[in-house]
């Protein structure tokens, strides 16, 4: 959090167990609803990306391969974290009752939370100091009141901006892979070799070049863009350069989102 975030915690916790709220509501009035849809979606995402997985460096594939082997067989070592069972609303629901203020753990950790004289009711200033035994770190602790926790377990009203997000409609149902397309006027010639093969320029005017090449090689039903924008606007002062910098950023976050 930020400064002010941290000054204003206690409305933070309550807006989270308001949003809890609202996903407990969801799922309890309307068990095989929209979370359930959510369900849906998620076992589609994975299984397409356990399906289109991509090469990735050896090293960590083995560290990640070696922890799973604590949860799963041998033999699901691959594809047991991608594994989606079918949606079950009674184990969502036991799930979401366990998912109370009264089990939770709330941590306050900052630079300054030891000189805080706040009067907060997350607050654990009537706790003593301690010393953590290994590291040396200070800390302290507290219950919360019951009154507190009664609040946040069942608050009286939910945030208006709050609300459950609709279903995704980008997720695709057609993989199949442009190059095998017999109809594409990229088809397939097994007398080349495209991994030799340049990018086309197919578009060239005095304000745009656009060059295209077709994967056949990796073969993942994805498609990478890059955009160079050459203008002197840009460079026309530092504070041009960090805005462009920043649009930059906030533009290739919103696409891959």
């Amino acid at each position: 959090l930020t400064p002010k975030g941290m000054r204003q915690r206690d409305q933070v916790l309550a807006k989270t167990w308001q949003w809890l709220a609202l996903i407990k509501d969801s799922v309890m009035n309307d068990p095989h609803g929209l979370i359930e849809e959510y369900h849906k979606e998620l076992k589609t995402i994975t299984d397409i990306s356990f399906k289109f997985r991509e090469m990735g460096d050896p090293t960590d594939f083995s560290s990640r391969a070696a922890e799973k082997l604590f949860d799963y067989e041998p033999h699901k070592v691959l594809v047991g974290s991608s594994e989606a069972g079918e949606y079950d609303a009674e184990v969502a629901r036991a799930f979401l009752q366990r998912l109370t203020p009264q089990n939770s753990l709330v941590v306050v950790t900052g630079p300054d939370v030891e000189d805080s004289q706040d009067d907060l009711d997350s607050s654990a200033r009537d706790g003593e100091w301690q010393i953590e035994e290994r590291y040396g770190g200070k800390y302290r602790q507290v219950r919360m009141s019951d009154s507190l926790l009664e609040k946040w377990n069942h608050p009286t009203d939910i945030d208006s901006r709050f609300s459950l997000p609709g279903l995704n409609e980008f997720i695709p149902e057609d993989v199949s892979l442009r190059c095998d397309d017999p109809d594409s006027v990229a088809t397939f010639d097994p007398d080349i070799d495209y991994r030799k093969e340049p990018p086309k320029l197919i578009v060239d005017t005095p304000k745009l070049r656009m060059w295209h090449k077709m994967d056949r090689t990796f073969r993942v039903p994805k498609t990478s863009i890059r955009l160079q924008l050459n203008s002197p606007e840009v460079y026309r002062s530092p504070r041009a350069i960090t805005l462009n910098r920043l649009f930059q950023k906030v533009l290739t976050d919103d696409l891959n989102s």
